[in-house]
C-alpha cells in the first residue's frame, strides 16, 4: 500500500465549489484511490489546525475541508508533532531506526487526552453540605440526622442519586456539548462519568472518538466559532512570529551586503560568519543537534552516548527534515537570489515536512518542495510540487513498486 500525505492547501483547493474540470477529475480520482485499498491518504494535526476556520464567516469553508479530509483519509491519522519528536528522541537514545509504525499507525492526530478520576459524588456532596451555613449552625444530633437523609453506608442514598441524575444529567451534558467538541452520542458517557458510573478511561475514549473525525470537529465550530481560533493559532501564530524574524534577518543581511567592509572592498556581509553556503550548512548542523538537546532536556530519557548527525538522520528523520528544510529555505534569501521575502507559511510548511520521511509520496508547497526533497530523498520519499502532478506520481510509484 502506498502512503500519501497531501498539503493543507490541497484540501482547500479541492473543497471549492464549481471546480474546474481538471481539478474535479483529480478529486474524483483521489477519492477512488482512497477506496481502492491500494493507496492510504494520511493527515496530521498540522493539516487540521490549518483547516480550522479563522473567523465565523469561514466556518462553512472549514466544514468542506474537514469533510474532504475525513473522506479521503478515512481516519488514517499521523501522530501529533510532540509525540513524534518524543518517539524519535527515544529511538535516538536506544540507537534504533525511526519509529515508522508509531507514526503511521496512530489513530489520534491530537495530543494525549486523559481525564482525572472524578471526585466521588458522595464526597462532593459531603463537602457541599459541610460548607452550608445552615448545616454549620446545627447541633451534632441535627447534623447526623441531615447526613442520614442523604447518605447510606458511605454513599448516596439511591433516591438521592436518582434525583440528582434526573435534575442535572441533561444540564451537565448540555454544558459539556457547549464547551467541548463531543458528539451527543458520546456526551452521555460524561453524564455517567460525573455520577461515577463511568470510568475515566471511558470518558477519555468518548472525547477522543469525537475529535478523531475532522469533519465532525469543523461542524462543531459552526456553533462555537470562537473556539476554533486557538486551534488554528497553534500553527499560524508561530508562523507569524518566525516569518517576522526571518524577514528581519533578511533585512539585516541586505544592509550588510550594501555596506562596504574593511577588507579588500568586500561587503560587511562577505566578512560575516554564515555568508558562505558551507558555513550556513554547518550552522544548520549545529541547529539540528541543538534542537535534539532541547527536546531531550524535557523528557525523562537517559543517553549513554553523544548524539551525532548520522544518528539523528537515522533515528530522527522528521526532526532532521524540518530543521534543515527551514534553514535551506532561509538561505535562498540570505545567500541566494530569491527576492520575495520569507512568508508566514514557511514554518508551517516545514512542520509538515516532519512527516515526509514516513510516507511514500509527500505533497509540498511548490516553493518548499525542493528544500524538503533534498532532505528526504534518502528515505525514498517522492516529493510532489504540484497538485495536478499527484495522480500520475501515485500511479508511477505504484508501477515501480510492482516491478520486480
Amino acid at each position: 500500500m502506498i502512503t500519501v500525505y497531501l498539503d493543507s492547501q490541497d484540501y482547500s483547493v479541492l473543497s471549492e465549489e464549481n471546480l474546474k474540470l481538471d481539478l474535479a477529475q483529480i478529486k474524483a480520482l483521489l477519492l477512488q484511490m482512497a477506496t481502492s485499498g491500494e493507496v492510504r491518504f494520511v493527515f496530521s494535526s498540522v493539516v487540521v489546525c490549518e483547516a480550522a476556520p479563522t473567523s465565523e464567516q469561514a466556518v462553512n469553508y472549514a466544514i468542506k475541508r474537514g469533510t474532504l479530509i475525513s473522506q479521503l483519509c478515512q481516519g488514517n491519522a499521523l501522530v501529533d508533532p510532540a509525540r513524534l519528536l518524543e518517539a524519535e528522541i527515544r529511538a535516538l537514545a536506544a540507537r534504533n531506526l525511526a519509529p515508522r509504525e508509531a507514526v503511521i499507525g496512530a489513530r489520534d492526530w491530537f495530543p494525549m487526552i486523559e481525564f482525572d478520576d472524578p471526585t466521588p459524588l458522595s464526597e462532593a456532596m459531603m463537602e457541599q453540605l459541610k460548607a452550608d451555613p445552615m448545616y454549620q449552625a446545627m447541633t451534632r444530633p441535627q447534623r447526623r440526622e441531615a447526613e442520614r437523609r442523604i447518605f447510606k453506608k458511605g454513599g448516596l442514598r439511591p433516591e438521592i442519586l436518582r434525583t440528582i441524575e434526573t435534575a442535572t444529567g441533561q444540564v451537565y451534558i448540555d454544558a459539556i456539548l457547549a464547551k467541548l467538541p463531543v458528539e451527543r452520542s458520546q456526551a452521555e458517557v460524561f453524564g455517567r462519568y460525573a455520577l461515577c458510573r463511568a470510568t475515566k478511561e471511558e470518558a477519555t475514549e468518548a472525547m477522543r472518538a469525537s475529535i478523531r473525525d475532522p469533519a465532525w470537529l469543523m461542524r462543531w465550530f459552526t456553533e462555537n466559532p470562537a473556539l476554533a481560533i486557538p486551534i488554528g493559532d497553534i500553527v499560524r501564530e508561530p508562523g507569524k512570529t518566525l516569518g517576522a524574524a526571518m524577514r528581519s534577518q533578511v533585512e539585516w543581511a541586505n544592509n550588510l551586503k550594501a555596506t562596504e567592509g574593511f577588507d579588500d572592498g568586500k561587503s560587511m556581509w562577505e566578512q560575516m560568519p554564515f555568508s558562505k553556503k558551507a558555513e550556513w550548512e554547518d550552522n544548520a548542523n549545529r541547529l539540528v543537534l541543538g534542537v535534539v538537546e532541547r527536546v531531550r532536556a524535557h523528557l525523562p530519557i537517559q543517553f549513554d552516548h553523544p548524539a551525532t548527525l548520522k544518528d539523528v538522520a537515522r533515528s530522527c528523520p522528521g526532526l532532521d527534515a524540518t530543521a534543515r528544510a527551514m534553514q535551506s529555505s532561509i538561505w535562498d534569501n540570505l545567500g541566494g537570489s530569491r527576492k520575495d521575502l520569507p512568508s508566514d507559511s514557511q514554518f508551517p510548511d516545514a512542520m509538515h515536512a516532519m512527516y515526509a520521511p514516513y510516507v511514500d509520496i509527500f505533497r509540498a508547497d511548490s516553493y518548499m518542495a525542493p528544500h524538503i526533497r533534498n532532505q528526504v530523498k534518502r528515505h525514498g520519499t517522492q516529493v510532489v510540487a504540484k497538485l495536478r502532478d499527484l495522480p500520475a506520481a501515485i500511479n508511477d510509484f505504484q508501477r515501480n513498486k510492482d516491478t520486480p
